[in-house]
């Protein structure tokens, strides 16, 4: 696969994940977020499922450091997910889908600290900018709400996955192997823990079931598992920024679907969010010049 059929199949990704924000917080209205997320990965479990065992037929079974790979991987989806599912009880749509989409800033700074790919000096200013655009669409630091704060939550564990994702995708080749694990403890741990502490009825899940399909068919099933299959042929921090795409789609929706609209600070913030993904695209000796770049690049060496 070429990075041009890559970096495609994970617009189309962010696209299902931009459309399914609305049936993030519309799924509300009938079922308990942790129950929804359960159901969720459970639905995307059963749609890979026959993908799934036709790759672990022909392939061999994974090593035991692949298991702990994918273990690790599959916890902080649980977690990323859990925290995503739980904010939306406590923001906007629009919100949700700008300060989750923080990940392409975070992202850098953890490949960096956790695979050593060394991040351009434009990082930092772009850093800067994101915190700026979260304190503003919050409304400042002191009237952060909690499900504000649950999404940046969110957009960190994001990116310690994104970077574990392409990690175990350049050793293990198995995509829907790696799709099936994330679904299945994610849909296992939502299960149990919602039945035990959340309403259920039939009523409810007649109701969510148009939200829940999108959810485990088009935004969990289908867009995971581009991604696994895309992340094997970019980096992680291109592929963050590609991915962000979803929250422009999201807002969009968002505006059609549910009529929100943002004021002007969370336009300011919103414009300042995405003035952080697109300087991240820009090359450091643009912005600083070619002497400032080196003299960074030389110190980042001497480090090592």
């Amino acid at each position: 696969m070429t990075r041009l059929h890559a970096n495609a199949l994970l617009f189309l990704a962010a696209f299902c994940w931009g459309v399914g924000n609305v049936a993030q917080k519309t799924v509300l209205d009938d079922l308990g977020p942790i129950l929804a997320m359960g159901l969720r990965g459970m639905i995307a479990l059963i749609v890979v499922a026959p993908f799934l065992w036709r790759e672990t037929k022909s392939s061999a079974p994974p090593t035991g450091g692949q298991w702990r790979a994918l273990a690790k991987v599959s916890v902080f989806f649980l977690l990323a997910l859990a925290s995503q599912q739980l904010a939306y009880g406590g923001t906007s749509v629009t919100n949700a889908s700008f300060l989750v989409n923080t990940t392409v800033v975070f992202t850098p700074v953890f490949a960096w600290l956790m695979l050593r790919e060394r991040p351009d000096l434009v990082l930092v200013p772009s850093v800067g900018l994101a915190v700026c655009g979260i304190l503003l669409m919050s409304g400042g630091l002191g009237a952060l709400r909690w499900g504000d704060a649950a999404c940046v939550a969110s957009a960190v564990l994001y990116s310690v996955w994104i970077v574990l994702v392409a990690n175990v995708a350049r050793a293990f080749d198995r995509p829907f192997i790696i799709a099936g694990c994330q679904f299945c403890l994610a849909g296992f741990v939502g299960i149990t823990f919602g039945l035990i502490f959340e309403n259920i009825s039939w009523q409810a899940l007649a109701a969510a079931a148009p939200e829940l399909a999108m959810l485990g068919v088009i935004s969990t099933g289908l867009a995971y598992t581009l991604q696994a299959v895309a992340q094997r042929h970019t980096s992680p921090s291109h592929s963050a920024i590609i991915m962000s795409a979803e929250s422009i789609f999201g807002a969009a929706a968002a505006s059609m679907l549910l009529g929100e609209r943002m004021n002007l600070m969370n336009g300011v913030g919103a414009a300042t969010i995405l003035a952080s993904i697109i300087l991240l695209q820009v090359p450091a000796q643009l912005v600083f010049g070619k002497r400032l770049t080196r003299l960074a690049a030389a110190m980042a060496y001497t480090k090592r």
